[in-house]
Formats: structure tokens, C-alpha cells, sequence
């Protein structure tokens, strides 16, 4: 069956994230690990614009059985039409979604204001655990593989999720998808 992720990257996390520690973008990596899984990834891009539609498109993604992973370049966070967008977020619970934050522990600028960017991402993610968000991330495999593992959990979760659905909820005659994927 097709299954989809979507990624959101905030429009600054192309440039900043690893720069120049690698040269391939956040969303390179983020279709990569898609194709690793058997998955096909779409994109939206996280701007001002987006607002209120980005809740609304998660919960439809994960109507949808897709899976959402939202990369996100720190510096984003500082600026507040794109923290309150993410607090509204934090305020929300979604089976089929995770938050990737990138750091580059090269960038003289992170080095210098890391306490005030760390207490600003835990103020925006206080009710996120450690499955949903994840930080820390320094590295190309590092991002590749959290990208892989995080899709693999919120795959399960969606799994998790349709056998209850199937077998509590629903009426034993309606008959919902199946999710497979093949290696």
C-alpha cells in the first residue's frame, strides 16, 4: 500500500541547519531516508502563511495515516510568528508526528547564545517527550537515521492505532486500511 510522509522545514533550515557542515539539504536527507523506508515524501514549506493550516494539515495527514515530520532550524524558534505557530503545536497531540531539530555544533553563533536557544526550544516543546521530539541531531547519518527511526515509530503508532481503531471503535463490518511496506 502507499504510504506518505510529509515533511515541514522551516524555510530557514535549508541554509542554516548544517551550513557549511555538508552541502546536502535538510529535505535531500528528510527524501533519502523517505526512499530508505519504501516511502514517498512530500513537502510543505513552513512560513509565515501557514499558521493555522499546519494543525489542520497534520490532523488531515493523520486522518490520512501519513506520517509528519516537521525539521526545524533552531533559529526559527527565535522569531515569534514561527514560535507561536510551534507552541500551538506543543498543544496538541498527534500519533503520527514528530519535531527533528538539526544542530550544527560548528556555528560560532549557536556556540555563543546555546543556553538562550535550548530554553527557548523547551519553553515552545514543554509537553513533547523524547519520541516526538528530538534534538541533539549534529550530523548527516545522525539526521538520517533519527529521520528513519522516527518513521518507523510513527508507523507503528499509526498500526498501533488502526487495530484499536478496528477492533474497540469501530463496527466489526467496516473494514479499514491496511499499512504495509516492504524492505
Amino acid at each position: 500500500m502507499y504510504q506518505r510522509f510529509l515533511v515541514k522545514e522551516s524555510i530557514f533550515a535549508q541554509y542554516l541547519s548544517y551550513y557549511p557542515s555538508f552541502t546536502k539539504s535538510v529535505l535531500l536527507i528528510a527524501q533519502e531516508a523517505a526512499l530508505n523506508e519504501d516511502l514517498v515524501s512530500d513537502n510543505l514549506e513552513f512560513n509565515k502563511d501557514i499558521k493555522e493550516e499546519l494543525l489542520e494539515k497534520i490532523r488531515k495527514a493523520e486522518s490520512e495515516n501519513n506520517i509528519v515530520i516537521i525539521i526545524l532550524d533552531i533559529w526559527t524558534l527565535e522569531l515569534e510568528k514561527y514560535q507561536s505557530i510551534m507552541k500551538k503545536y506543543d498543544k496538541e497531540r498527534y500519533f503520527n508526528s514528530a519535531v527533528l531539530v538539526p544542530w550544527n555544533e560548528e556555528d560560532f553563533e549557536i556556540k555563543k547564545k546555546e543556553k538562550q536557544l535550548i530554553d527557548n526550544l523547551k519553553k515552545t516543546f514543554y509537553r513533547q517527550s523524547g519520541k516526538n521530539l528530538r534534538t541533539g541531531i549534529t550530523s548527516y547519518k545522525n539526521l538520517l537515521k533519527e529521520i528513519q527511526v522516527v518513521l518507523n515509530e510513527r508507523r507503528n503508532s499509526i498500526i498501533d492505532y488502526l487495530q484499536v481503531h478496528n477492533n474497540v471503535i469501530c463496527d466489526h463490518n467496516e473494514t479499514l486500511p491496511n499499512i504495509s511496506a516492504s524492505k
